[in-house]
């Protein structure tokens, strides 16, 4: 009988494989070209065969894998993988139709099991193993390498899942690359490049990046394989790499669209030593630069298992910080630009899932990291650092991230409890100066300084690449923060749930110094400069002169080469004192001390003598002092936070910072310390005094002044006791804690709660005002009237003068019948009331400092003089304790003098666009505290979405004998049932209580009523419209007027009667109506009457 042909395709197969040739057993053959091309040929074009061709080859390769270690098994494997990738590769560069799905439906599953037999898979499981024990074959893992390459590159979508034959089979030859990419010993180098170079045309191929693939799983498998071979490289050769890559445009390219545009390589041992840090890098790189958004976060989950598992953890210690970094940085650099921030919002979450028993290794790592991802310019001290800072992450969620450390913040407060002690404040390493009480430095919570450095890297990152005003939303949303802790609602109800008194307390410690670490860290504005000592971390208490050198002076401060001198009052001092930054030429400045004019004075100074030198320094006019701009905005003060001639941000508004002033009467006395501080950075570098935050300005200083006047005289909110943890839930508290944002509408406690105010008598409950209270607030006023505004001086000397006075009294705090302040026996407590004149007469003459006013200066020394000692110590720390005995001398400022120094001075009249008489009027006005606290609760309660802040007054009375008159007031609608609210002089006396008008007047009434005043021109004025907190008349001690009132003022008339307008009009069009009648006779008549200068 005949012999039966051979079919085809197997007399093809067999043609492919060269004879064996023992000659050189460790090269491997390759198939025989021509044989090759024609079974591609074949196979491709004949689907029908295809089937038959590829089950042969499987075979083939399944017989030679038991004796794949040497010999012909291992010539045969090697050439039949190589087979089987010619057919992969021809049918994909052939671009005919269908090709794609022909790889994908009939190569694929076969050539990744030939592909896993090569590289060495032991087979069985889930996922193929690599062989334990023996020398590996580099060679032979290359076939497969090229073979698994090559099938990755040509698949194409769609996928219908992972699940089936080809998708389980390629995440085993997944696996079985990453094992191979993560062995150890340098013996196993070129497997593991072998490796790397396959996991590149995974980290390319579709089937990972399209519906259908399991991306997760694969990138666990991936991404540990390419950061086992980066976690031990240096630094600086992984950015070198980067940079690199970065650069070729090919790099990172993704697939062509056409398969026949595609090229697989073929992947062979490296013949001299592997880059194993570039394949690696490269093919990260492509999975972030490839990956969707979700796909992108996936990512960063299997970056942070691996960190976990690497060397127990070891990739999270303090060592190894920057290489976290780098990867950090290097997968948010090659994203899309449009993935940056919900990268940067992951780590986020990581430091918001902080546990309390987990690592501190981890989390102080991630807290680094994210700081440097906010802020790319933070600690750059080298030249690739610097660089890495130029691409900012646009459009970052900065109140997410702050919302995350506030929580955590809130959260970490049960975990530590800090040990304040006088030995806790440092002196500032540049400034020479004491740095005050940090409460940062006394906590034994490790995470507590990093949050806080990541909340100033916040600031300053939210200064340059944020919207104008978002600063002041982040300011914001932590003084809502601290409100919502106050009264316990919200998420803040939940935060603190279970912890006590103290802990509670903490928890708004806390989040009150990463209110002052966004203050002090953003950058300066132009236009909002830093005070003389707004370099220094937290201004300290005044401190004694001996023999003209200050305490602590530190003499190697450059600065104060450029600083006058504190004793000198003149326009030198004027500059000074103002704090702009820059470089001072003309005559130099006396630089000799900085100590604080108010201090007490040496052995060898007589009052004279100052007053000489007072009086002589402010006529110095000799020589001209010229301050300026360094190039590029840069300070050359050698301390401070830097200034940006860049920064494109709105300061933080005076209304948003006033909403959280009722820290200052809280009764948690570290709270008061810790609030002080911020209070002190905020006037120094952020509160404008420009001309169009007149308004705002002069309703922060009102607010500010009766927090001071309110927690100098001891009356703070009787919330509790922080020593026991219970809180009294039936008092309502003071009317500056009972403000809320509009944010906290919704809470559970109703705004318009009619519980009376009660504020409790410090010496009663025991947490009455401290000496650190006083300091606290002497550097407060310090630093607000540091800054040169008109504004300030008339809204707040008042105040000062009422403190004063108060002083000399014997006063109650809080209700009727309650022990007085510090009174063990029912007397006076004469240590803080000498504290309290010391804080009157120090800010009258931080005021003539500021100004240039010697004999301002002088009149508020010679008070000092005669109180010393001093009862104010001199370092701030929460365990203060007064300096001295009270002084058996009384001493008293003089108010006329004092309004008629400042009434008089001719810079302070040009600025303000108002005469001495009109000046005078204004600044000695009476002042009462309790109207102060309803209009600071007016104030804090108008809802910040109304365009443009009201004025305290608009249209005022210049008549000093008709300020008892009834005037009209325009107000914004306060709490419906207001506490009841007397007026007082400025010595605490009170006149009988008033009762709010039930409803605001309209516009139609308040047009109605400009022209029928019954009063004669001299015993009233021009019927003002005002706006106050309840609508209450301007009764004796009780109306405060601004700078704005007057001069609207001054343009009024009256006595014309007009008849009712309709609804339409505006306020706008009323005022200016009212503004023609004053040119008229009738009101220029009226006014001069009053005394008021003709304009």
């Amino acid at each position: 009988m005949g012999i039966l042909p051979t079919p085809n395709h197997q007399a093809l197969i067999r043609d492919c494989y060269p004879p064996y040739s023992s000659s050189s057993p460790g090269s491997l053959p390759q198939p025989v070209s021509n044989s090759l091309s024609k079974l591609a040929f074949y196979a491709i074009n004949r689907p029908a065969k295809l089937s038959k061709v590829l089950a042969i080859l499987l075979e083939r390769a399944s017989k030679a894998r038991p004796g794949a270690g040497s010999g012909k098994a291992r010539q045969e494997l090697a050439v039949t993988t190589e087979i089987v990738r010619g057919l992969v590769v021809e049918a994909g560069e052939s671009g005919k139709e269908g090709s794609g799905e022909l790889v994908k439906a009939a190569l694929a599953e076969t050539a990744l099991k030939v592909a896993e037999m090569a590289l060495g898979g032991a087979g069985g499981g889930a996922n193929a193993q690599v062989r334990s024990g023996g020398k590996r074959d580099p060679e032979l893992e290359a076939r497969g390498a090229s073979l698994f390459h090559a099938v990755a590159t040509y698949l194409t979508p769609p996928f219908f899942g992972s699940n089936d034959g080809m998708g389980r089979q390629y995440l085993r030859c997944v696996s079985l690359l990453s094992s191979l990419a993560q062995l150890s010993g340098r013996e196993n180098i070129e497997s593991r490049y072998v490796a790397l170079k396959a996991l590149e045309g995974a980290a390319k191929s579709e089937f990972l990046y399209t519906t259908g693939g399991d991306y997760d799983t694969h990138v666990g498998e991936i991404v540990p394989a390419l950061l086992s071979n980066l976690a031990d490289v240096p630094v600086e050769e992984l950015r070198a790499e980067q940079s690199s890559i970065l650069s070729s445009e090919k790099s990172l390219a993704p697939l062509s669209s056409s398969l026949a545009s595609r090229k697989t390589p073929s992947i062979s041992p490296p013949s001299d030593s592997p880059k194993l840090v570039s394949t690696a890098l490269t093919s990260l790189l492509l999975l972030c630069r490839l990956s969707t958004l979700p796909q992108l976060l996936a990512l960063h989950n299997a970056l942070s298992t691996f960190l976990d598992r690497y060397s127990h953890g070891s990739l999270w210690h303090a060592s190894s910080q920057t290489h976290v970094l780098f990867l950090a940085r290097a997968i948010i650099a090659a994203a899309p630009s449009s993935h940056r921030a919900p990268a940067v919002t992951w780590w986020s979450d990581q430091v918001g899932e902080i546990f309390e028993n987990e690592s501190p290794h981890r989390s102080v790592t991630l807290l680094f990291v994210l700081k440097h991802l906010v802020d790319p310019e933070a600690d750059a001290h080298t030249d690739d650092e610097r660089n890495a800072g130029d691409s900012r992450i646009e459009g970052l969620s900065a109140a997410g991230i702050l919302s995350t450390l506030a929580d955590l913040l809130v959260r970490r407060a049960r975990l530590s409890s800090p040990s304040a002690s006088p030995s806790a404040s440092r002196m500032h390493s540049s400034a020479g100066t004491p740095r005050g009480f940090d409460a940062a430095d006394t906590d034994d919570d490790a995470l507590l300084r990093p949050i806080l450095t990541t909340v100033g890297a916040l600031a300053r990152a939210s200064a340059s690449t944020g919207y104008a005003t978002q600063l002041d939303d982040l300011a914001g949303d932590l003084v809502d923060r601290l409100r919502s802790l106050k009264n316990e609602e919200g998420r803040a109800e939940r935060l603190v749930g279970g912890m006590n008194g103290e802990e509670k307390s903490r928890a708004k410690v806390r989040v009150v110094m990463a209110l002052k670490a966004l203050l002090q860290e953003a950058p300066a504005v132009e236009g909002v400069v830093e005070t003389q000592e707004g370099g220094s971390h937290a201004a300290a208490a005044p401190t004694t002169v001996v023999n003209g050198t200050p305490a602590h002076a530190d003499d190697e401060d450059e600065e104060r080469i450029r600083r006058p001198a504190v004793e000198a009052d003149g326009p030198a001092a004027a500059i000074g004192a103002y704090g702009s930054s820059g470089l001072v030429l003309g005559k130099p400045l006396n630089g000799s001390s900085t100590g604080d004019v108010f201090s007490a004075p040496s052995s060898t100074t007589t009052k004279e003598q100052r007053r000489r030198a007072s009086v002589s320094s402010s006529k110095a006019t000799d020589a001209p002092i010229l301050r300026v701009q360094t190039p590029g905005g840069a300070s050359t003060a050698p301390s401070g936070s830097p200034t940006h001639s860049t920064v494109n941000r709105h300061p933080i508004s005076p209304r948003t910072f006033a909403r959280s002033l009722f820290l200052l009467l809280e009764p948690d006395a570290r709270l008061r310390f810790e609030y002080a501080q911020a209070a002190v950075v905020y006037c120094r570098r952020e509160m404008p005094i420009t001309k169009g935050a007149g308004d705002d300005l002069a309703s922060l200083v009102k607010q500010v002044m009766a927090a001071v006047y309110g927690l100098a005289i001891g009356e703070v909110t009787n919330s509790g006791s922080t020593l026991n943890g219970e809180q009294d839930q039936a008092t309502g508290g003071h009317a500056l804690h009972r403000t809320r944002s509009v944010r906290s509408l919704r809470s559970r406690k109703s705004f318009l709660d009619d519980s009376p105010q009660k504020p409790s008598p410090s010496s009663s409950s025991g947490i009455g005002p401290t000496a650190a209270d006083y300091c606290s607030l002497l550097t407060l006023l310090d630093s607000l009237f540091s800054r040169r505004s008109c504004t300030t001086i008339l809204e707040a000397l008042p105040a000062l003068l009422a403190l004063d006075a108060k002083a000399a009294t014997r006063w109650e705090v809080g209700l009727a019948g309650q022990g007085e302040l510090g009174s063990a026996g029912g007397g006076p407590d004469a240590v803080r009331a000498q504290a309290c004149r010391e804080l009157a007469a120090r800010s009258v003459g931080r005021i003539g400092r500021t100004w240039g006013l010697g004999e301002l200066v002088e009149l508020a020394q010679d008070v000092i003089d005669t109180l010393s000692p001093s009862v104010i110590p001199t370092r701030a720390s929460p365990s203060s304790s007064f300096a001295s005995r009270p002084s058996p001398n009384s001493a008293a400022l003089n108010a006329s003098l004092a309004i008629d120094i400042l009434a008089t001075d001719r810079e302070i009249q040009k600025e303000s666009s108002l005469d001495r008489t009109s000046l005078a009027s204004l600044l000695g006005q009476p002042w009462s505290y309790e109207t102060a606290k309803v209009e600071a609760l007016s104030a804090a309660t108008r809802s910040p979405y109304l365009s443009g802040a009201l004025p305290s007054r608009s249209l005022v009375n210049l008549g000093t004998a008709s300020r008892a008159g009834s005037t009209y007031r325009l107000s914004s609608l306060p709490p419906a049932s207001p506490p009841s609210t007397t007026h007082g002089h400025g010595n605490g006396g009170s006149s009988p209580v008033l009762r709010r008008m039930s409803v605001t007047p309209s516009l139609a009434d308040l047009q109605g009523s400009l022209g029928t005043s019954p009063r004669s021109a001299r015993g009233s004025a021009a019927p003002s419209i005002s706006s106050s907190a309840c609508g209450l008349g301007a009764g004796a001690g009780g109306s405060v007027y601004t700078l704005n009132d007057l001069k609207a003022g001054m343009a009024l008339g009256s006595g014309v009667q007009q008849r009712r307008r309709t609804s339409r009009a505006t306020v706008d069009s009323v005022l200016d109506r009212v503004g023609r009648r004053s040119r008229t006779a009738t009101g220029a008549s009226q006014a001069s009457s009053l005394g008021v200068p003709q304009v």
